[in-house]
């Protein structure tokens, strides 16, 4: 109990979210569902007082993407991505967390701790970090700084939730991040040959061709992260 505040209320499961996010999550992926307020009804929650303080207390949402803007009519794209980015960073993140559920799946799923994590909790995970996030980008409307809290709560989160090393996490940590940025650019690039293309067929292969290349790429992040873990979790049990 803090400060008299149940141990399954909202206000203190986010204050142990943020205060020590790896060790909260691990305890309720690993079956003490009590420890927290349930994750989705705390995400909607959060993600709609965000919605209200926004407009209430007029705040403009800037994730820093304004000097991306690119010129050129093709380029077309990329900018209103931006632009949905910037009016949108809740969303924004929102999609990174889920997109970062696969990679941490097979990137962590043989950590000294929680090893071979389901898929499901895997989901639950990226839910509570997605809260973590929003309520990041929130106090830096007031604090700009705030936002580079995001990759360090990333990597104090999966240090305490899956026990590697410094070295170990972030290494894996670049690796999800990876997939993440890759991902974005299959679906920014298959919008700008939209845009650039009239023909149907050679817009098909083009995006096609694009689309193979970069899934190559992420599957071989994800794998150099699989293998090298895998062989590392062996060592550990022989020794």
């Amino acid at each position: 109990m803090l400060w008299g505040i149940d141990s399954h209320s909202m206000p203190y499961s986010l204050w142990q979210l943020i205060w020590r996010p790896g060790y909260f999550i691990g305890e309720y992926i690993s079956g003490h569902k009590q420890v927290s307020y349930p994750p989705v009804k705390m995400l909607f929650l959060v993600a709609v007082f965000y919605a209200i303080a926004k407009q209430l207390l007029g705040i403009n949402s800037n994730l820093f993407l304004d000097q991306l803007v690119m010129q050129g009519e093709n380029l077309e794209a990329f900018n209103i991505a931006i632009e949905w980015m910037n009016k949108n960073p809740g969303w924004a993140m929102l999609s990174m967390s889920i997109l970062m559920t696969i990679p941490t799946w097979f990137i962590f799923r043989f950590s000294p701790t929680h090893t071979q994590h389901t898929l499901p909790e895997g989901v639950f995970i990226q839910l509570f970090m997605s809260t973590l996030m929003l309520m990041v980008i929130f106090a830096s409307k007031y604090f700009g700084l705030f936002i580079l809290f995001v990759p360090i709560y990333y990597f104090i989160a999966y240090r305490q939730l899956f026990g590697y090393s410094r070295w170990g996490t972030i290494w894996r940590l670049l690796l999800c991040f990876g997939v993440w940025i890759w991902t974005v650019i299959v679906f920014a690039s298959i919008a700008v040959i939209y845009t650039m293309m009239d023909d149907f067929i050679p817009m098909l292969v083009s995006m096609t061709e694009i689309t193979f290349y970069i899934l190559a790429i992420i599957a071989i992040h994800i794998l150099i992260g699989y293998w090298i873990s895998k062989r590392k979790y062996k060592r550990r049990l022989n020794k």
